[in-house]
């Protein structure tokens, strides 16, 4: 059985939503929007200078896309995991069409 603590640790995390972020085209935003990403991915917090320091109330799930035009710099490279996904061939596309 499960202890009551635990139960209530489950109930809450279950509460929680989950925020997701999809930033697309990364490999066209310059590099100081990606130092930007970057000290937000690290600490979940963003400092603007006219606002002060925004922290992330949950950590989101966040979806970089790129179409490789340009290589993302190695500091934002390390903290993800990479999935590359080739376009479909044109006979394949004619397959999965009912």
């Amino acid at each position: 059985m499960l202890s009551s603590e635990r139960r209530s640790r489950e109930r809450r995390f279950r509460k929680r939503p989950i925020a997701w972020q999809a930033i697309d085209e990364l490999d066209k935003v310059d590099h100081a929007f990606e130092a930007m990403l970057l000290e937000l991915l690290s600490v979940w917090q963003l400092s603007i200078p006219e606002l002060g320091t925004i922290q992330a109330q949950s950590i989101p799930v966040i979806v970089l896309t790129s179409n490789e035009e340009r290589r993302i710099g190695d500091p934002l490279r390390r903290r993800r995991f990479y999935l590359r996904v080739e376009h479909p061939l044109q006979s394949g596309k004619r397959k999965s069409l009912p």
